[in-house]
């Protein structure tokens, strides 16, 4: 069962500031199988709708609204779904298609020479072991592959246990950061962007903002964010708590190899 979108039928009971933005980032629907990119169940696919729906009321009387999703199957029929509930709703105005947009994307992991999300690199580490091939990153993901299996928590091993070949939460975080701070700094920013996105980046979002981890999102569960164009401090929503994050607009050196190595370099 879908958890409720806190609404009080108007306008989104979050929105405090005038001149503020809105990024609803939802996690996608329920997926067929993560052994490859396929699309949703019928179930995620009606639940993404009724999520839809649900943003139709919270988001009544905003101008317009744009449509983005990680670059994925089971994200892009998410927004797509969304997109329907949204307009069969009354919701405000859709502006264009839902885009994909890899800002948003989900985290990687660096599979020897080419990097694809968990279940874009299935099926090269099912090759990989097929043929006897020995690489850190079968290892990183084998040890993944295997909570999964067991039915653990795979995204809060990612989150806690250092993986040198998936790509960092900090990184993720980083990068949803400046994605949000360029859309609240456009010449003319949207009122409200609804992105279609992955467990894993909502999770290193969330615990970011409200110092630890809250766990494992429900598929079709959001997280509010507000920006204000030319302002580092935006406001997290999710579930019972507000807290505030402090927008990564730029890049810190560990996360860029050869500025650090420079930096290094200047202080031998």
């Amino acid at each position: 069962m879908l958890p409720p979108v806190r609404s009080t039928g108007a306008a989104s009971p979050f929105r405090t500031h005038a001149g503020e933005i809105e990024v609803v980032l939802v996690r996608h629907g329920e997926t067929r199988t993560y052994d490859r990119d396929v699309g949703l169940t019928a179930r995620g696919k009606h639940h993404a709708y009724a999520r839809g729906t649900a943003l139709a009321r919270a988001l009544a009387g905003r101008d317009r609204i744009i449509l983005r999703h990680a670059p994925t199957e089971r994200a892009r029929e998410t927004a797509e779904a969304l997109r329907s509930g949204l307009t069969d709703a009354s919701g405000p105005p859709i502006a264009g298609d839902p885009k994909p947009d890899p800002a948003f994307g989900n985290f990687r992991i660096w599979c020897g020479d080419t990097a694809r999300e968990p279940s874009g690199a299935y099926a090269l580490y099912q090759k990989a072991r097929n043929t006897g091939t020995v690489a850190g990153w079968i290892t990183d993901f084998a040890r993944y592959l295997e909570r999964q299996r067991l039915g653990s928590d795979p995204v809060g091993y990612w989150l806690r246990q250092p993986l040198p070949s998936f790509e960092p939460p900090i990184a993720v975080v980083h990068r949803f950061g400046r994605a949000i701070a360029e859309l609240a700094d456009a010449d003319d920013p949207t009122p409200v962007t609804v992105v279609a996105t992955h467990s894993g980046c909502l999770r290193a979002v969330v615990a970011t903002a409200s110092g630890k981890d809250r766990g494992e999102p429900e598929n079709g569960e959001t997280v509010h964010v507000f920006a204000t164009p030319g302002r580092d401090v935006a406001t997290v929503h999710y579930r019972d708590r507000t807290d505030q994050w402090i927008l990564p607009r730029t890049t810190p050196p560990w996360l860029r190899p050869a500025v650090f190595r420079t930096a290094v370099d200047g202080l031998t």
